[in-house]
């Protein structure tokens, strides 16, 4: 490591110079004058190509190798306002270099007289705030080129500090990551310096958003848990961009309560919770179940099932019951009657030509009634007791709307207009918004997510398990929750976990540069996790195939046969790759090879729907 030897070195010299930026302190941005580009975003004004310019005229007007900002701002340069955003700007995009800080810590331990030395536009009092903000409190001197017109690159700098200090210039160690500047100047006037080198970062994009949130990535994380850093660079960049949008479209609209939705609304709240400042977001225990049962007995006809609970592609007569709202061990005795068993399996195509299964329904439907009425009053006592009235925001995932719709359906006595914001909406409804994309009007992303949605929808799991129904309990109404699917699967709940945390663990940190908040987040940031979803490694399907994924079926995200297997067996093949969640990783699994899987997947799924 550079700090060991770094260490070593300190040990041979009293006096340990360091270099500010690029070396003492990290932007997170992949040039020095994307600040222009952010405070021209910010303000909205033409600046960043004027400001480019402008130290360069100064120093020509003046005279001067080094020109401070003060003088960069004179002669009526725009308003003094915005030099001082400048600096502002400069502040929050700056970060100590944990690896450089340790050196800086451990010259101090050593009692070395530590200087700092910067060719630099700002002030020695700015630089000398910024360095004490970002760690580095403790100093003998600061010397900044612009307070003496005198650069480190010319060696008049170095000579300076030397005459300054009184010191023979073999005492002092130079610590910079510039050739000329720092390491052959520095030789050059009788310092030793050491050239500090990092491997630079790639500039992935010409767009000022995507660099910065690039470098941030790249000057942040130092976990190297492949969960959490998928976390942290990808899916905790998806969460912060919509939550941006999330909190634009509730000012348009002056929207205060704001309801998260459980389940899949629980991260979703605690990534928001970083970015709002004047509305108090509630979390609100309702799941699909628990708003479908209780509103069954409004229209109970067999025929009716198909829009009135949710059926999956393939479910089991188990499943079918438990979403009517009732416990499937009490009709055991009663499926014998019609040669039914808890375990066959239905077609959603199919179900509703099962005549045995229409009869059997016929014969439960007081049943359903009774139970659906007893969970709709509670339902409607829950909602009161959450003020769930007036002008209001859900949140959630999406994607049809149903828990939009139940809500209304629930009548609590109370006017109520809800809004719906969701990560996308398949079919377009009243009053609700999709952020990744509004039924076609963004097919990539509608369809990236279809064919993984196991993959997709397992990114957003709390940690507690799904709304059954509601109880009243001490005077309260409180929600009775099935049990987390994870209880029994530690692998699964760790993967989860790491990956949520490193997402939270982004926008905690991310959200603290303001100026960033004013910049261009949208939905194009999706692109770092659709890129997982629809052109996996094998990595990422060995990894994150591990997870549990709970719908019809228990069983992990890919559960596939090797490639021989199907060859034989081109039916199970078939099947299995219906009843895969995520579809484009099933066939990498399988064939492991690169073939444009996801381009046959999106021609096949945009023939279906034309």
């Amino acid at each position: 490591m550079i700090s060991s030897k770094l260490k070593k070195k300190i040990d041979k010299y009293n006096i340990i110079s360091f270099d500010i930026f690029d070396t003492a302190l990290f932007r997170n941005t992949s040039n020095n004058t994307e600040v222009f580009d952010i405070i021209e975003k910010n303000l909205n004004i033409s600046f960043s190509n004027e400001r480019k310019k402008r130290e360069d005229i100064v120093k020509k007007i003046l005279n001067k190798k080094s020109v401070s900002i003060q003088e960069i701002y004179s002669d009526g340069f725009f308003d003094s306002k915005i030099m001082n955003i400048e600096i502002d700007v400069e502040k929050n995009i700056l970060q100590a270099n944990k690896e450089i800080q340790e050196v800086y810590n451990y010259a101090l331990k050593k009692r070395k007289k530590v200087i700092f030395i910067s060719d630099m536009y700002m002030d020695e009092k700015t630089l000398s705030n910024i360095l004490k903000e970002k760690g580095y409190k403790n100093y003998y001197r600061l010397f900044v080129s612009s307070e003496y017109n005198m650069l480190k690159s010319d060696g008049t700098l170095f000579r300076f500090v030397v005459d300054t200090l009184k010191c023979n210039p073999k005492d002092i160690l130079h610590i910079g990551d510039s050739i000329k500047s720092d390491f052959i100047s520095a030789r050059k006037v009788g310092l030793n310096s050491f050239l500090y080198k990092r491997k630079k970062n790639k500039k992935v994009s010409n767009l000022l958003e995507r660099n910065i949130l690039n470098e941030f990535c790249y000057n942040n994380l130092n976990n190297n848990n492949y969960f959490y850093k998928f976390g942290y660079e990808k899916y905790g960049i998806l969460l912060y961009s919509f939550s941006l949008w999330l909190n634009s479209e509730l000012n348009k609209l002056n929207i205060k309560k704001v309801y998260f939705l459980s389940r899949d609304g629980y991260i979703l709240k605690k990534a928001f919770e970083f970015i709002n400042i004047d509305k108090i977001p509630e979390y609100l225990y309702v799941s699909r179940r628990s708003l479908t049962v209780p509103n069954l007995w409004k229209d109970i006809e067999f025929e009716s099932l198909e829009n009135n609970i949710i059926i999956s592609n393939y479910f089991t007569i188990k499943t079918f019951l438990k979403r009517l709202g009732l416990n499937p061990n009490d009709y055991k005795n009663l499926l014998d009657k019609y040669n039914l068993k808890l375990d066959n399996e239905l077609s959603k195509k199919t179900f509703l030509k099962n005549n045995k299964l229409k009869d059997f329904y016929n014969e439960i439907k007081k049943d359903i009634t009774h139970n659906s009425k007893n969970e709709y009053n509670l339902l409607q006592k829950y909602l009161k007791q959450n003020e769930f009235y007036g002008n209001v925001a859900i949140v959630d995932i999406g994607w049809h709307g149903t828990m939009q719709k139940k809500l209304l359906d629930t009548n609590i006595n109370r006017k109520i207009n809800i809004n719906g914001f969701y990560l996308g909406q398949e079919k377009i409804i009243k009053n609700a918004n999709g952020f990744l994309f509004n039924e076609f009007d963004n097919a990539l992303n509608k369809i990236s997510i279809a064919g993984s949605f196991g993959f997709f929808e397992s990114l957003f799991l709390a940690n507690h398990g799904s709304v059954i129904k509601y109880k009243e309990e001490n005077n309260k109404i409180v929600p009775v929750l099935d049990e987390y699917e994870f209880t029994n699967s530690n692998t699964s709940y760790d993967i989860i976990k790491n990956i949520q945390q490193g997402a939270i663990d982004f926008c905690k940190d991310f959200s603290k540069n303001e100026y960033m908040k004013n910049l261009d987040f949208n939905n194009a940031f999706f692109d770092s996790v659709r890129k997982v979803c629809i052109n996996p490694s094998l990595n990422d399907v060995n990894n994150l195939g591990q997870i549990m994924f709970n719908d019809t079926y228990n069983e992990k995200l890919i559960d596939a046969k090797n490639l021989l297997y199907y060859v034989f067996h081109l039916s199970s093949f078939k099947k299995d790759f219906y009843k895969s969640v995520w579809k484009i990783g099933f066939l990498k699994k399988v064939f492991k090879i690169k073939i444009p899987f996801f381009k046959i997947y999106y021609k096949y799924k945009r023939k279906e729907t034309d």
